[in-house]
């Protein structure tokens, strides 16, 4: 079959040759038609060459533009399952609008409750000097400011019992345990300000010492009746240490549940005090998942933690 179709191209091109050479005369054209031939080729080669090439960096653009596309669907893919998710938090959170609200304004009305008694606990000694000379008006505010120390003793408590008990609110009430951390590093940075100012003060006052010769020999006539008073400022300024004291209930809730395994199960039952042991192992995964978030990064809870649980107190 490959023969006969040779042989009927062979008979095709000597029609042809026929065709373009009809006269004996035009044989001696034949080298001119071939050079036309051959520049005719090249320049067709040529304009095939161009397109290929053209077609050959199409077919790349849209091959880029498929990969493109491609990673476009899958960001908008992973966007629209996100955006899935987001409307599902967003429907617990419709859910259980009337809880956030509680607990919204609960932290709002702790935060008050803690300026408030600030502010009080700081005017104590000045609104008792204003009415020194009022009996009655020095018992009622006596009375007003131990109803003070009353609710800054149960404030206290609260605090420190949720700060204590933070295993089991970072998973039960995580936001309650933040709250109570917020109210410690709130007070920290109050102690701060106070002792920085304190220092400004008494800087202030030593300039004014040095200034005024007159005013040293006068102070040192009213130190020994002010001596209470500067000890009481003192006293302010130093700060409560809440951040001491919340290192300390860490200390106390960690030695607890350590106690039970060290003083009776150790001694009674092997076999329960290697569960125990066990058990307090897989807390600290615990702690490092639920407790730690809720610390301010400055506490270096996780640091405190783990001493704590290595050494059992």
């Amino acid at each position: 079959m490959v023969e006969d179709l040779g042989v009927e191209a062979k008979e095709a091109a000597v029609r042809e040759v026929a065709k373009l050479l009809p006269l004996p005369e035009l044989l001696q054209s034949i080298s001119s038609i071939k050079a036309d031939y051959i520049s005719r080729q090249q320049a067709n080669d040529a304009q095939l060459s161009t397109m290929v090439a053209e077609q050959v960096e199409q077919a790349q653009a849209g091959l880029e533009s498929l990969s493109l596309s491609q990673k476009t669907i899958t960001h908008l893919r992973e966007n629209f399952i996100s955006i899935e998710k987001l409307c599902n938090e967003c429907q617990t959170l419709i859910d259980n609008h009337d809880q956030i609200k509680l607990l919204s304004n609960a932290r709002n009305n702790l935060n008050k409750t803690l300026k408030r008694l600030t502010a009080l606990d700081g005017k104590r000694r000045f609104a008792l000097a204003a009415v020194a000379s009022h009996k009655e008006e020095v018992g009622r505010i006596r009375e007003y400011f131990e109803d003070v120390d009353r609710t800054w003793e149960t404030f206290e408590r609260t605090l420190w019992s949720h700060i204590g008990n933070f295993y089991k609110l970072s998973k039960e009430s995580p936001q309650t345990l933040v709250r109570a951390l917020r109210v410690v590093e709130m007070q920290e940075i109050l102690d701060q300000q106070l002792a920085e100012e304190a220092a400004e003060a008494e800087g202030d006052d030593a300039m004014a010492t040095v200034g005024n010769p007159r005013r040293t020999a006068k102070k040192h006539s009213t130190t020994t009746a002010s001596s209470k008073n500067l000890a009481q400022q003192k006293l302010r300024v130093q700060g409560k240490g809440f951040k001491d004291k919340c290192y300390e209930q860490i200390r106390k809730t960690v030695e607890a549940r350590f106690d039970r395994l060290l003083s009776e199960l150790v001694f009674q039952d092997l076999k329960a005090a290697l569960e125990e042991a066990r058990v307090i192992g897989e807390e600290l995964g615990d702690i490092y998942d639920y407790v730690a978030p809720c610390f301010p990064p400055r506490f270096a809870f996780l640091a405190l933690a783990f001493t704590c649980h290595l050494t059992g107190s």
